[in-house]
């Protein structure tokens, strides 16, 4: 039996399935073909379930490991300003001094499926704020994103 789930966040519909042949779990793409063993989906599903994301999913957390390894990982700097954590910044619009704190953050956004266990990355509070639940096909997209964000905010940028 070939069953599909079609998942909704918000305003976004993603359809998930088990491969038949394979049985990876995961989003069918554009494409309608398995992730794992590009084997071709079938078009008509036996049955379609309507789950919405609340009710299924818990929104993980990196286990203490994976933030240490992660913090390691980034030489204890923001994965997309390259910030030292807990390090001064001041704003230049408003005079405000910060020191961002650590945030764990999806990379590719909760709201669009990530919730998967290594789609962390260690970012300031700032970056994160700014990132939010946005999702970027490069990471220079979310680089440049970033860094107009930072500017236009006030906060710095020479670490880009």
């Amino acid at each position: 039996m070939y069953v599909v789930e079609k998942r909704l966040y918000g305003d976004i519909i993603l359809y998930s399935a088990k491969c038949p042949k394979c049985g990876y779990a995961g989003y069918i793409g554009l494409n309608n073909t398995c992730d794992n063993c590009m084997c071709e989906l079938p078009e008509v599903a036996d049955q379609v379930k309507v789950i919405r994301e609340s009710e299924t999913w818990k929104r993980l957390q990196p286990n203490k490991a994976d933030q240490e390894r992660l913090l390691q990982f980034q030489d204890n700097k923001c994965a997309w300003c390259g910030c030292e954590f807990y390090s001064e910044q001041i704003n230049e619009k408003t005079g405000r001094v910060r020191v961002p704190d650590i945030h764990f953050d999806h990379i590719v956004p909760y709201s669009y499926g990530g919730n998967l266990e290594n789609n962390w990355a260690a970012s300031c509070s700032i970056c994160n704020s700014i990132k939010h639940n946005k999702y970027f096909s490069t990471y220079s997209d979310l680089y440049e994103y970033i860094r107009e964000r930072r500017i236009f905010k006030g906060w710095p940028v020479n670490n880009f």
